[in-house]
């Protein structure tokens, strides 16, 4: 059947489509209240009084729920032969974008600790920021989450940094969001509380460690001022502690408690009260050596933010799938989530330009109709959620759904949907196997069913992990 030229237009625009697209998909928010405290308090590091941060998480994020090596394999490859700085940095953003919309969707980090609720009704999750910043120096950029509309328990700063030649997400970091960063991989951590005995406020030193791809505490600090008390309690000898007058050289009234290692190192003696001004200078100029503080760029943890990240990443390797390996005729997928078609335009394109019969089975509800073909049911159109397009049973003349269509080889259609950013996700024939594209906001899902090895019904529709 002869084809409208209008269709053929797009089908040869498809790369520009997929840079503009203004389609919205996305998810409800999924937020649990009265999130148990507990396990907010594990977010926050108490620099103050434990000395230590949360243990560093490296999370393997490839292929997803699967256990099938050849799929998983499939997607590694085809991400390898789009191999450029441009795809790097769009995955990177990519999965920072799972993050964001994990936290803003469900009030959960990926290691699955549940995040304090705003403690404030009148708090908003745009009054939290996050910062897409390579400050570790590795070459690649971390996303930096900071969150604060919570209770000081509740409070957190968090670094992650994904890896695109590994596939690994490592949580890097994690304490109270009052930090400062150096491009010597240092970060100096200001304690969430003044808890020594003088106006300086304390904090944790942190060097980076590449081995680990994480921070490592290397030092805190903090201060005895004379003029706050002259004498402490020591209350493991059951004494008081006069301030150490002999000590204090310069004779500016405060003394230094520098304790270097780990934080299970540390102690609480006294006698590490003993430094002065220009002792605490040089050493502290020891580690940082003239370094240049760094000033990430903190933008609103509003979803308007990062909504283009999944949106970019696919673009890339849809656009590239389609320059190596274009597709042919008319794709209703592409058409409806990346090329500004409504289910409507596209269901009236198949009718003018397929001879497709549209029918309304259903009487006074009009969000979900059907496309015939010859007599057969092939096309159902759900206007609901989003929307979601089936086609099934019959392939009509050159139609598909990201070069999908019913009879194709199962085999083959893992080939094609996995060069366009699809990776499996679970399922089986009864429910349909999917594969989706990630699990944040803007993501795509294909749900397909097989017979003898044949895709018998091929489903598209957006998706998103944290819809509730």
């Amino acid at each position: 059947m002869k084809k409208n030229i209008f269709i053929k237009k797009r089908l040869i625009c498809i790369t520009a489509l997929l840079l503009t697209s203004s389609i919205l998909w996305g998810c409800n928010n999924s937020n649990s209240e009265g999130a148990n405290q507990s396990e907010n308090d594990s977010l926050n590091n108490e620099q103050t009084e434990s000395l230590e941060i949360a243990d560093t998480t490296t999370t393997e994020v490839a292929g997803d729920e699967t256990d099938s090596d050849e799929t998983d394999k499939t997607k590694d490859d085809t991400t390898a032969t789009i191999n450029s700085d441009e795809l790097n940095n769009a995955l990177i953003k990519h999965h920072y974008g799972e993050i964001l919309s994990q936290i803003t969707c469900a009030l959960q980090l990926p290691e699955g600790d549940m995040l304090e609720a705003p403690y404030d009704m009148n708090a908003d999750m745009r009054d939290n920021s996050y910062a897409i910043f390579d400050v570790d120096g590795d070459g690649y950029e971390e996303l930096i989450v900071s969150y604060s509309t919570a209770s000081m328990a509740g409070m957190f700063e968090v670094i992650y940094g994904y890896n695109p030649e590994t596939n690994t997400l490592t949580r890097e970091f994690i304490g109270f969001p009052s930090l400062d960063f150096y491009d010597n991989g240092i970060i100096v951590a200001y304690a969430s509380h003044n808890h020594s005995y003088g106006e300086f406020w304390p904090f944790g030193l942190y060097q980076y460690d590449a081995t680990s791809d994480s921070y490592k505490q290397i030092a805190y600090v903090d201060t005895w001022d004379k003029t706050f008390t002259e004498t402490l309690y020591d209350y493991e000898n059951e004494q008081e502690i006069p301030f150490p007058t002999d000590l204090d050289t310069d004779n500016d009234g405060t003394l230094y408690n520098i304790q270097e290692g780990d934080s299970e190192s540390y102690s609480r003696d006294y006698a590490g009260y003993q430094y002065n001004e220009g002792d605490y200078q040089e050493w502290y100029n020891s580690y940082m050596n003239n370094a240049q503080k760094l000033t990430p760029d903190y933008l609103s943890l509003d979803y308007e933010n990062f909504q283009n990240y999944t949106k970019d990443y696919l673009s890339i390797l849809q656009a590239s799938k389609e320059a190596t390996d274009p597709s042919t005729g008319t794709d209703i997928g592409l058409l409806f989530t990346t090329g500004n078609s409504s289910l409507q335009d596209i269901s009236q394109m198949l009718s003018d330009n397929y001879g497709i019969t549209i029918e309304y089975p259903y009487e006074d509800f009009d969000d979900e109709w059907i496309g015939k073909y010859q007599g057969e049911n092939v096309f159902e159109f759900i206007n609901l959620d989003l929307g979601c397009i089936v086609y099934s049973n019959t392939k009509v003349e050159d139609i598909t759904i990201y070069d999908l269509f019913p009879g194709m080889e199962e085999t083959e259609a893992i080939q094609k949907i996995t060069s366009y950013g699809f990776y499996p996700n679970g399922g089986d024939n009864e429910i349909g196997y999917s594969f989706i594209t990630g699990d944040g906001l803007n993501n795509l899902s294909i749900r397909y069913q097989t017979e003898n090895g044949k895709i018998t019904s091929i489903r598209i529709s957006p998706y998103c992990a944290y819809a509730g």
